[in-house]
Protein backbone atom coordinates (compact mmCIF):
# COMPACT_ATOMS: atom_id res chain seq x y z
CA UNK A 1 0.00 0.00 0.00
CA UNK A 2 2.61 2.43 0.82
CA UNK A 3 4.49 1.82 -2.94
CA UNK A 4 0.96 2.72 -4.21
CA UNK A 5 0.58 5.51 -2.30
CA UNK A 6 3.98 6.39 -3.16
CA UNK A 7 3.34 6.19 -6.77
CA UNK A 8 -0.01 7.95 -6.70
CA UNK A 9 2.11 10.86 -5.21
CA UNK A 10 4.66 10.40 -7.92
CA UNK A 11 1.82 9.95 -10.58
CA UNK A 12 0.13 13.02 -9.07
CA UNK A 13 3.14 15.27 -9.01
CA UNK A 14 4.12 14.46 -12.73
CA UNK A 15 0.01 15.23 -13.61
CA UNK A 16 0.36 18.31 -11.64
CA UNK A 17 2.74 19.56 -13.94
CA UNK A 18 1.70 18.52 -16.79
CA UNK A 19 -1.60 19.85 -15.48
CA UNK A 20 -0.35 23.15 -14.86
CA UNK A 21 1.11 23.33 -18.53
CA UNK A 22 -2.04 22.57 -19.87
CA UNK A 23 -3.69 25.33 -17.83
CA UNK A 24 -1.62 27.83 -18.29
CA UNK A 25 -2.76 27.03 -22.17
CA UNK A 26 -6.19 25.94 -21.48
CA UNK A 27 -7.16 28.53 -19.33
CA UNK A 28 -5.82 32.01 -20.79
CA UNK A 29 -8.33 34.11 -17.70
CA UNK A 30 -5.73 32.87 -15.30
CA UNK A 31 -3.32 34.87 -17.49
CA UNK A 32 -5.39 38.14 -16.94
CA UNK A 33 -4.30 37.56 -13.41
CA UNK A 34 -1.01 37.71 -14.16
CA UNK A 35 -2.07 41.02 -16.35
CA UNK A 36 -3.54 42.72 -13.39
CA UNK A 37 -0.51 42.04 -11.35
CA UNK A 38 1.64 43.72 -14.01
CA UNK A 39 -1.44 46.57 -13.90
CA UNK A 40 -0.68 46.67 -10.24
CA UNK A 41 3.14 46.80 -10.62
CA UNK A 42 2.69 49.51 -13.11
CA UNK A 43 0.22 50.91 -10.77
CA UNK A 44 2.65 50.46 -7.93
CA UNK A 45 5.08 52.28 -10.64
CA UNK A 46 2.56 54.75 -11.41
CA UNK A 47 2.03 55.24 -7.63
CA UNK A 48 6.05 56.52 -7.57
CA UNK A 49 5.22 58.66 -10.48
CA UNK A 50 2.83 60.52 -8.35
CA UNK A 51 4.85 60.85 -5.26
CA UNK A 52 7.45 62.78 -8.11
CA UNK A 53 5.03 65.56 -8.94
CA UNK A 54 4.28 64.78 -5.09
CA UNK A 55 7.88 66.28 -3.94
CA UNK A 56 7.25 68.96 -6.59
CA UNK A 57 4.30 70.07 -4.89
CA UNK A 58 6.36 69.76 -1.70
CA UNK A 59 8.81 71.95 -2.75
CA UNK A 60 6.94 74.61 -1.36
CA UNK A 61 5.96 73.22 1.81
CA UNK A 62 9.75 71.92 1.62
CA UNK A 63 10.13 76.01 2.46
CA UNK A 64 7.58 75.21 4.86
CA UNK A 65 9.42 72.27 6.46
CA UNK A 66 12.30 73.97 6.71
CA UNK A 67 11.51 76.95 8.79
CA UNK A 68 10.15 74.27 10.97
CA UNK A 69 13.68 73.09 10.64
CA UNK A 70 14.70 76.40 11.73
CA UNK A 71 12.31 76.75 14.38
CA UNK A 72 13.60 73.78 15.95
CA UNK A 73 16.66 74.78 15.43
CA UNK A 74 16.02 78.00 17.60
CA UNK A 75 14.01 75.84 19.74
CA UNK A 76 17.42 74.20 20.08
CA UNK A 77 19.01 76.85 22.42
CA UNK A 78 16.18 76.23 24.74
CA UNK A 79 17.38 72.48 25.48
CA UNK A 80 20.58 73.77 26.21
CA UNK A 81 19.10 75.65 28.79
CA UNK A 82 16.78 73.26 29.80
CA UNK A 83 19.80 71.35 30.06
CA UNK A 84 21.59 73.65 31.79
CA UNK A 85 18.76 74.11 34.74
CA UNK A 86 18.68 70.16 34.76
CA UNK A 87 22.66 70.39 34.96
CA UNK A 88 22.65 72.68 37.72
CA UNK A 89 19.18 72.62 39.33
CA UNK A 90 20.39 74.30 42.60
CA UNK A 91 21.01 77.06 41.17
CA UNK A 92 17.80 77.65 39.52
CA UNK A 93 16.11 79.85 41.84
CA UNK A 94 19.19 81.84 41.37
CA UNK A 95 19.50 81.22 37.47
CA UNK A 96 15.27 81.42 37.20
CA UNK A 97 15.08 85.73 38.64
CA UNK A 98 17.59 86.59 36.62
CA UNK A 99 16.30 85.23 33.29
CA UNK A 100 13.12 86.78 34.42
CA UNK A 101 14.31 89.83 35.32
CA UNK A 102 15.93 90.01 31.57
CA UNK A 103 12.57 89.97 30.45
CA UNK A 104 11.02 93.19 32.16
CA UNK A 105 13.67 94.98 32.35
CA UNK A 106 14.53 94.39 28.25
CA UNK A 107 11.17 95.08 27.95
CA UNK A 108 10.73 97.90 30.80
CA UNK A 109 13.96 100.15 29.92
CA UNK A 110 12.52 100.52 26.10
CA UNK A 111 9.59 102.47 28.21
CA UNK A 112 11.94 103.75 30.88
CA UNK A 113 14.14 105.18 28.15
CA UNK A 114 11.04 106.97 26.39
CA UNK A 115 9.09 107.49 29.75
CA UNK A 116 12.51 108.69 31.83
CA UNK A 117 13.54 111.25 29.11
CA UNK A 118 10.10 112.65 29.39
CA UNK A 119 10.20 112.35 32.88
CA UNK A 120 13.62 114.50 32.91
CA UNK A 121 12.63 116.98 30.80
CA UNK A 122 9.49 117.31 33.19
CA UNK A 123 11.25 117.19 36.11
CA UNK A 124 14.37 119.45 34.96
CA UNK A 125 12.29 122.29 34.06
CA UNK A 126 10.36 122.30 37.57
CA UNK A 127 13.34 121.64 39.11
CA UNK A 128 14.41 124.83 37.37
CA UNK A 129 11.26 126.51 38.30
CA UNK A 130 12.02 125.56 41.67
CA UNK A 131 15.86 127.34 41.49
CA UNK A 132 14.82 129.95 40.28
CA UNK A 133 12.64 131.39 43.11
CA UNK A 134 15.50 130.48 44.92
CA UNK A 135 17.65 132.70 43.00
CA UNK A 136 15.19 135.33 42.87
CA UNK A 137 15.09 134.89 46.71
CA UNK A 138 19.27 134.79 46.90
CA UNK A 139 20.00 138.12 46.23
CA UNK A 140 18.96 139.73 49.43
CA UNK A 141 20.86 137.10 51.00
CA UNK A 142 23.62 137.74 48.67
CA UNK A 143 23.77 141.25 50.89
CA UNK A 144 26.46 141.64 53.25
CA UNK A 145 26.96 143.27 57.14
CA UNK A 146 29.75 145.35 57.36
CA UNK A 147 31.20 147.68 59.71
CA UNK A 148 33.45 150.32 58.27
CA UNK A 149 34.39 154.18 59.37
CA UNK A 150 37.32 156.00 60.14
CA UNK A 151 39.23 156.69 63.06
CA UNK A 152 42.48 158.60 64.48
CA UNK A 153 45.42 156.35 66.59
CA UNK A 154 45.80 158.65 70.43
CA UNK A 155 48.47 155.70 71.13
CA UNK A 156 49.51 153.76 67.80
CA UNK A 157 52.19 151.45 69.20
CA UNK A 158 49.34 150.59 71.87
CA UNK A 159 46.87 150.17 69.43
CA UNK A 160 48.94 147.93 67.22
CA UNK A 161 50.68 146.11 69.87
CA UNK A 162 48.22 145.62 72.59
CA UNK A 163 44.05 147.19 71.00
CA UNK A 164 44.79 144.99 68.01
CA UNK A 165 45.32 141.41 68.94
CA UNK A 166 42.62 141.50 71.18
CA UNK A 167 39.75 143.06 69.07
CA UNK A 168 40.69 140.95 65.85
CA UNK A 169 39.92 137.49 67.39
CA UNK A 170 36.25 138.91 68.48
CA UNK A 171 35.86 138.64 64.70
CA UNK A 172 35.87 134.48 64.19
CA UNK A 173 32.52 133.73 66.04
CA UNK A 174 30.59 135.94 63.41
CA UNK A 175 32.95 135.15 60.36
CA UNK A 176 34.02 138.58 60.19
CA UNK A 177 37.04 139.92 58.44
CA UNK A 178 39.21 143.11 57.11
CA UNK A 179 38.66 143.68 53.32
CA UNK A 180 39.98 147.38 53.23
CA UNK A 181 42.62 149.24 56.34
CA UNK A 182 44.06 152.14 54.34
CA UNK A 183 45.91 154.92 55.76
CA UNK A 184 44.55 158.28 54.59
CA UNK A 185 46.95 160.38 56.09
CA UNK A 186 49.88 161.59 53.60
CA UNK A 187 52.32 160.53 56.03
CA UNK A 188 51.40 157.20 56.83
CA UNK A 189 50.05 155.79 53.70
CA UNK A 190 53.91 156.66 52.35
CA UNK A 191 55.11 154.78 55.61
CA UNK A 192 52.83 151.49 55.23
CA UNK A 193 53.25 151.79 51.59
CA UNK A 194 49.62 152.46 50.61
CA UNK A 195 48.72 154.47 47.64
CA UNK A 196 47.74 158.04 48.92
CA UNK A 197 44.43 158.66 49.12
CA UNK A 198 42.42 161.70 48.78
CA UNK A 199 39.09 162.93 50.38
CA UNK A 200 36.69 165.34 51.63
CA UNK A 201 35.45 166.92 55.40
CA UNK A 202 36.49 165.69 58.45
CA UNK A 203 37.62 161.51 58.40
CA UNK A 204 40.68 160.66 60.15
CA UNK A 205 44.21 158.91 59.96
CA UNK A 206 42.73 155.64 58.94
CA UNK A 207 39.61 154.18 56.83
CA UNK A 208 38.23 150.54 57.49
CA UNK A 209 35.67 148.15 56.90
CA UNK A 210 34.96 144.76 57.91
CA UNK A 211 32.93 142.72 56.27
CA UNK A 212 30.27 139.68 57.90
CA UNK A 213 28.29 137.36 55.56
CA UNK A 214 25.15 138.91 56.59
CA UNK A 215 23.70 142.62 58.71
CA UNK A 216 22.88 139.83 61.39
CA UNK A 217 26.20 139.03 61.80
CA UNK A 218 27.53 142.48 61.74
CA UNK A 219 24.82 143.21 64.32
CA UNK A 220 25.62 140.62 66.16
CA UNK A 221 29.16 141.18 66.38
CA UNK A 222 29.21 144.60 67.07
CA UNK A 223 26.76 144.45 70.07
CA UNK A 224 28.17 141.33 71.24
CA UNK A 225 30.21 140.60 74.12
CA UNK A 226 33.39 139.85 72.40
CA UNK A 227 34.09 142.89 71.21
CA UNK A 228 32.74 144.46 74.46
CA UNK A 229 35.17 143.21 76.37
CA UNK A 230 38.10 145.09 73.90
CA UNK A 231 35.90 148.70 73.88
CA UNK A 232 37.21 149.93 76.77
CA UNK A 233 41.04 149.59 75.41
CA UNK A 234 39.56 150.94 72.29
CA UNK A 235 38.64 154.02 73.57
CA UNK A 236 42.46 154.54 74.92
CA UNK A 237 44.42 154.04 72.41
CA UNK A 238 41.92 155.36 69.36
CA UNK A 239 38.43 157.56 68.49
CA UNK A 240 36.23 156.07 65.96
CA UNK A 241 33.38 156.57 64.03
CA UNK A 242 31.55 154.24 62.48
CA UNK A 243 28.46 152.20 61.25
CA UNK A 244 26.74 148.67 60.46
CA UNK A 245 25.00 148.51 57.62
CA UNK A 246 24.08 146.15 54.72
CA UNK A 247 25.68 146.58 51.08
CA UNK A 248 26.19 144.13 48.29
CA UNK A 249 29.35 142.23 47.89
CA UNK A 250 32.38 143.94 47.29
CA UNK A 251 34.88 142.45 44.76
CA UNK A 252 38.85 141.93 46.05
CA UNK A 253 41.22 144.88 44.85
CA UNK A 254 38.25 147.36 43.90
CA UNK A 255 38.66 150.95 44.25
CA UNK A 256 36.01 152.22 46.87
CA UNK A 257 34.77 155.69 48.29
CA UNK A 258 33.70 155.25 51.68
CA UNK A 259 31.75 158.11 54.07
CA UNK A 260 28.77 159.60 55.32
CA UNK A 261 26.68 162.14 55.38
CA UNK A 262 24.36 164.75 57.02
CA UNK A 263 21.52 166.34 54.27
CA UNK A 264 20.48 169.72 54.85
CA UNK A 265 17.87 169.74 52.31
CA UNK A 266 16.43 166.19 52.00
CA UNK A 267 14.05 167.36 48.91
CA UNK A 268 16.61 169.48 47.04
CA UNK A 269 19.14 166.58 47.66
CA UNK A 270 16.68 163.74 46.43
CA UNK A 271 15.78 166.16 43.26
CA UNK A 272 17.97 167.83 42.25
CA UNK A 273 21.62 166.56 43.88
CA UNK A 274 21.20 163.33 42.72
CA UNK A 275 20.26 162.84 39.71
CA UNK A 276 22.88 165.47 38.82
CA UNK A 277 25.52 163.71 40.65
CA UNK A 278 24.88 159.35 39.68
CA UNK A 279 25.55 159.78 36.08
CA UNK A 280 28.97 161.03 36.54
CA UNK A 281 29.75 157.17 38.26
CA UNK A 282 29.06 155.86 34.32
CA UNK A 283 32.20 157.36 32.46
CA UNK A 284 34.35 155.28 35.70
CA UNK A 285 32.45 152.35 35.63
CA UNK A 286 31.39 153.21 39.09
CA UNK A 287 28.20 152.52 41.25
CA UNK A 288 26.50 152.57 45.00
CA UNK A 289 27.50 149.23 46.64
CA UNK A 290 25.85 150.66 49.99
CA UNK A 291 23.20 153.18 50.72
CA UNK A 292 22.44 152.77 54.53
CA UNK A 293 19.97 155.23 56.73
CA UNK A 294 21.88 155.73 59.93
CA UNK A 295 19.76 158.05 62.03
CA UNK A 296 16.41 155.40 63.19
CA UNK A 297 13.60 157.44 61.50
CA UNK A 298 15.21 158.08 58.27
CA UNK A 299 16.12 154.25 57.98
CA UNK A 300 12.52 153.63 58.98
CA UNK A 301 11.03 155.74 56.37
CA UNK A 302 13.51 154.35 53.91
CA UNK A 303 12.70 150.70 54.64
CA UNK A 304 15.99 150.02 55.95
CA UNK A 305 17.45 147.78 58.89
CA UNK A 306 17.83 150.09 62.20
CA UNK A 307 21.77 150.78 62.05
CA UNK A 308 24.16 151.15 65.57
CA UNK A 309 27.08 152.97 65.45
CA UNK A 310 29.81 154.72 67.61
CA UNK A 311 31.11 158.64 66.96
CA UNK A 312 30.21 161.11 64.65
CA UNK A 313 28.87 159.99 61.47
CA UNK A 314 26.15 161.44 60.08
CA UNK A 315 22.16 160.58 58.77
CA UNK A 316 23.49 158.37 56.04
CA UNK A 317 26.50 155.75 55.27
CA UNK A 318 27.58 155.37 51.53
CA UNK A 319 29.84 153.42 49.45
CA UNK A 320 30.88 153.82 46.03
CA UNK A 321 32.55 150.84 43.92
CA UNK A 322 34.52 151.33 40.54
CA UNK A 323 37.07 148.25 39.42
CA UNK A 324 39.85 149.65 41.06
CA UNK A 325 41.85 152.41 43.27
CA UNK A 326 42.70 154.58 39.90
CA UNK A 327 38.80 154.46 38.76
CA UNK A 328 38.14 155.88 41.94
CA UNK A 329 40.63 158.24 41.90
CA UNK A 330 39.65 159.26 38.21
CA UNK A 331 36.08 160.08 39.35
CA UNK A 332 36.68 161.81 42.75
CA UNK A 333 39.30 164.23 40.80
CA UNK A 334 37.67 164.32 37.60
CA UNK A 335 35.89 167.18 35.65
CA UNK A 336 32.38 165.32 36.05
CA UNK A 337 31.78 165.35 39.98
CA UNK A 338 33.43 168.49 39.71
CA UNK A 339 30.79 169.95 38.13
CA UNK A 340 28.23 168.93 40.50
CA UNK A 341 30.30 169.98 43.95
CA UNK A 342 28.70 173.17 44.52
CA UNK A 343 25.01 171.57 44.56
CA UNK A 344 27.07 168.64 46.66
CA UNK A 345 27.76 171.43 49.39
CA UNK A 346 24.26 173.34 49.34
CA UNK A 347 22.63 169.94 50.12
CA UNK A 348 23.99 168.27 52.29
CA UNK A 349 27.54 167.53 54.51
CA UNK A 350 29.97 165.16 53.34
CA UNK A 351 32.94 163.33 54.71
CA UNK A 352 34.72 160.83 52.64
CA UNK A 353 37.64 159.45 51.27
CA UNK A 354 39.24 157.50 48.56
CA UNK A 355 40.58 153.71 49.63
CA UNK A 356 41.37 150.58 47.95
CA UNK A 357 39.65 147.11 49.24
CA UNK A 358 41.95 144.29 50.15
CA UNK A 359 43.14 142.26 46.98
Amino acid sequence: QQQQQQQQQQHMGCGASTDGGAKADDAPVKKPAPAPATAEKDEARAEPAAPAPAPEEPPTPAPEAEPAADAPAEAEPDPPAAEAEAEAPVPEPESAPEPEPPAPEEAEPEAATEAEPEAATEVEPEAATEAAPEETAEPPSEKKGYVYGFFDMKDPQEFKEVYSPMAEPTLEPYDGKFIMKHALAPPLAEKMGMKESKGFGETGMMAFMLEFPSFEKAMGWFTGPEYAAVLTKRDEVADFRMAVVEGAPIAPGAGLVVGFFDMKDPMEFKTVYSPMAEPTLEPYDGGFAIKHALAPPLAEKMGMKESKGFGETGQMAFVLAFPDFDKAMGWFTGPEYAAVLTKRDEVADFKMAVVQAMG
